[in-house]
């Protein structure tokens, strides 16, 4: 991301690596962009990024705005801490539009502050990076099993004194298969224009194309959700496994993991055992669900967060 901005030089300490590393392996070769790839919301982090067809998702205006439509009234926030001292935060109400239900989100990724040095390695001062995705919703039923949705946003990326500028659309819909206890979901995302970039150069916008099914097992108190995900003009996607388990007094449990642990592996055998996996826990009360989760990334570290949403 570095090489975009122009008339600096970077001291590139263990910070500095580990945020370009994020940002690179968050869109596979995409090279930039990419805080429109993460989870915002701990839940979806738990379960290794799979919400496609997930109708309890906290971030399926993102992922799959069809989704909407089976949800209630709802206020949530998550945060999630990264390493490196980057953080990400998210804010949503959804809320009833007549018949349809709508939302409007507030994304924001703070990747910390940098050194800026000249080109003789002399500190000259400290810069701040971050992006901010504001969007707005809607979602309608088109027929008893089937909904459609829509997501439409502005996208705003800043580092130091440069910025770009993206107006993004994401599409989505869910068959609701009744008969099997299950849901197949489709969506694209990430559809736009570049408004304004940093360099006369337009980086290109990880647009993808996602399906998902989840199944409710019959014998076992378990949502499990297996989807794929696929960028444009690459090949090889990626394939993302994730499972909410129902416990006694109002708990649950998830756990996730993807086809992209392979790429994170080390070479102490546990790490590369657990790279690419997630787990997590929540709690419902009344109204209000509390959501704690991490996700281990193996070189990468380890990632923590805690959410919350309640109906209102």
């Amino acid at each position: 991301m570095w090489m975009w901005i122009p008339y600096h030089c970077f001291n590139l300490g263990p910070k500095q690596i580990i945020f370009a590393i994020l940002l690179a392996n968050a869109v596979y070769a995409q090279r930039s962009y990419g805080s429109l790839e993460i989870a915002y919301h701990i839940r979806t982090l738990s379960m290794s990024g799979t919400g496609v067809a997930d109708g309890r998702g906290m971030d399926i205006t993102a992922m799959n705005p069809a989704l909407l439509q089976s949800n209630p009234q709802t206020l949530l926030l998550s945060v999630i801490r990264y390493p490196a001292d980057i953080q990400s935060e998210v804010v949503e109400w959804r809320l009833p539009v007549g018949n349809r239900l709508g939302a409007v989100s507030l994304r924001h990724v703070g990747f910390g502050t940098f050194d800026r040095r000249s080109i003789d390695n002399v500190k000259t001062g400290q810069f701040g990076a971050g992006d901010t995705w504001i969007s707005v919703s809607i979602a309608q039923a088109i027929f008893p099993s089937v909904d459609v949705g829509l997501t439409m946003g502005v996208f705003y990326s800043q580092v130091d004194n440069v910025s770009a500028t993206l107006g993004l659309i994401t599409a989505g819909t869910i068959l609701k298969m009744d008969t099997f206890g299950a849901k197949l979901g489709l969506s694209v995302k990430n559809m736009g224009i570049t408004l304004s970039s940093y360099t006369e150069y337009n980086e290109p916008i990880p647009a993808t194309i996602n399906i998902g099914v989840l199944k409710s097992l019959v014998h076992l108190p378990l949502d499990l959700s297996v989807e794929g995900t696929w960028w444009r003009g690459m090949e090889n996607g990626i394939v993302r496994l994730g499972g909410e388990f129902s416990l006694p007094y109002n708990f649950t449990l998830r756990w996730g993991t993807s086809s992209r642990r392979f790429d994170l592996g080390t070479n102490i055998l546990w790490e590369t055992y657990l790279a690419g996996t997630s787990f997590g826990f929540g709690y419902a009360a009344d109204n209000l669900t509390v959501d704690l989760g991490l996700g281990y990334n193996g070189a990468g570290g380890t990632i923590i967060g805690i959410g919350f949403s309640t109906i209102l």
